[in-house]
This record gives structure tokens, sequence and C-alpha cells, in this order.
């Protein structure tokens, strides 16, 4: 028992997250080999996270859980970034990342959008270590080069407005966030 005590120190030790993550998915999968295999002994399955005990099924729900969430906020972040590269919003300015993390933000928590301001764009300048007022000009000016230079297609999207006049940045984020939610 001492010897397998030991190489089970040694793989914990050695094993990196990645291999861990696949173990555990693995593992999750197939839920007999997961109470079989660490069902019986007291050692492995449990696991104590700040001051929290998990069993090994819990600890493979978390990271799988974890895990699915990264896999779709990479597709959200595909969705939005064809959706802003379809508008001829230019990839190579900042306003461009900053337009994508604040439509995801607000795809996340919808509340963002009633102080643009004071959360929005705070929140994104602290991510992308700036301020709120080059973030707010940032990407008004990438919606006035999108608007500008080859702005059919952002003209087609904001078509139904009065006046002929871009897009304000509140309007743009919230229109393509609605855009987003609406066809996912």
């Amino acid at each position: 028992m001492e010897k397998m005590e030991g190489k089970m120190n040694k793989m914990e030790k050695n094993s990196s997250e990645k291999l861990l993550r696949q173990l555990i998915a693995t593992l999750r999968m197939e839920g007999s080999l997961v109470s079989a295999s660490l069902g019986e002994s007291d050692k492995y399955n449990i696991i104590v996270i700040n001051g929290e005990s998990l069993t090994g099924e819990d600890m493979g729900n978390s990271l799988y859980n974890s895990e699915c969430k990264r896999k779709s906020g990479k597709e959200l972040e595909n969705i939005i970034s064809k959706k802003l590269i379809g508008l001829g919003i230019p990839t190579r300015l900042k306003g461009y990342k900053y337009m994508l993390s604040a439509i995801e933000q607000v795809l996340e928590d919808e509340t963002s959008l009633e102080g643009v301001t004071k959360i929005l764009y705070p929140d994104v300048a602290k991510k992308y270590n700036s301020t709120p007022q080059r973030v707010e000009k940032a990407i008004r000016h990438a919606i006035e080069v999108a608007w500008t230079d080859n702005g059919v297609e952002l003209r087609r999207e904001f078509q139904d407005r009065k006046e002929n006049k871009r897009p304000t940045n509140s309007e743009f984020i919230s229109r393509i966030s609605a855009y987003i939610k609406m066809s996912a």
C-alpha cells in the first residue's frame, strides 16, 4: 500500500493541470469508474478547497463544467468577432478589443448597459489596464472608422434610425448584444 501511495504522490506532483483535467473529465464521463476507484478509499476521494470538502465526483463535475464554460466563452468570442468584422470594425484598432469585451460583459450581465460610463467602461479598462475615457474614445473611433470607410453593413444594421448619423457607443453595444443573444 505504501508503494501505491508513493506512486500517487509522485504522479500528483509531476502531472500537469491539463493531464489532471483530462483524467477527471474521463472519470466524470464513466461514473461507475469514479465511484469504484475513488469511492473505496477515504484517502483519495476527499479534496478540500477553500475549506469545503469535495468528493472525487464533485471535483469532476466542477472541472467538467468549467471546461464547458471556457469553450462556450471562446465560441461566444468568435461569434462576436465575426459580427464586428462583418460590420467593418477594423481588428487593428484598440476599440475592437474593447468592444469585444464590452459586448461579452453585456451578454453576461445586461445591467451593465444601465451604467455604461460607471460600470461597463471601467470594467473593460481594468481588464486592459487602461482608463474608462480611453476605452470610450477607442470604441467611438472604431465605430466612426467603420461608419465612414466601409459602412455599408453598419449602415444597413442601423437603418431604422431617423437620422443617418453613426450610432452612439451605447446603441452599438446594445444592438450587437441583442443580435447575438437572439441568434444564439
